[in-house]
């Protein structure tokens, strides 16, 4: 299908769906950015202090928990179109560790330790979650070839 004719199919209600959760997550990423705006959790207070107190520099929350392991994710399946938003998240990532290191205030060591417990705490994130869905995909495409057969 070219470019034309994919913007001229009705909008499915999945597709939908996906939209408006990618929205919701992408307006609580934008009030949660900077120091004002969205408030912290209860619940996320108590994890950054457990985090603290086992790593001594806490890493980014929106770096371990969305943008490396989106990117490790999106490394492994390589570029296709429909991963695209794994590619989209994972900058998230990589633009947080620029935005780390251009905080003049911060020592340099502190900096590099949140990046470092950012990416191994993302890569063991990444591979919990591909350890998970990669069998089922697997499942899933072993289910369309037997139906496809049977047709």
């Amino acid at each position: 299908m070219n470019g034309q004719n994919r913007y001229r199919e009705p909008v499915r209600n999945g597709h939908l769906f996906l939209g408006l959760l990618f929205s919701g997550i992408l307006l609580v990423f934008l009030l949660r950015s900077g120091n004002d705006g969205m408030s912290v959790t209860g619940l996320e207070l108590a994890i950054r202090t457990k985090l603290d107190a086992w790593l001594v520099v806490r890493p980014r929350t929106k770096e371990f928990l969305l943008g490396h392991p989106a990117l490790f994710l999106a490394l492994y399946y390589g570029y296709k179109d429909k991963f695209l938003p794994l590619w989209v998240l994972g900058a998230v990532g990589q633009v947080s560790i620029v935005n780390t290191f251009s905080h003049i205030h911060t020592p340099v060591l502190v900096s590099l330790l949140r990046t470092v417990n950012g990416v191994w705490l993302g890569l063991a994130i990444g591979l919990l979650v591909l350890g998970c869905f990669h069998p089922l995909r697997g499942c899933l495409d072993k289910n369309k070839v037997k139906g496809n057969d049977g047709a």
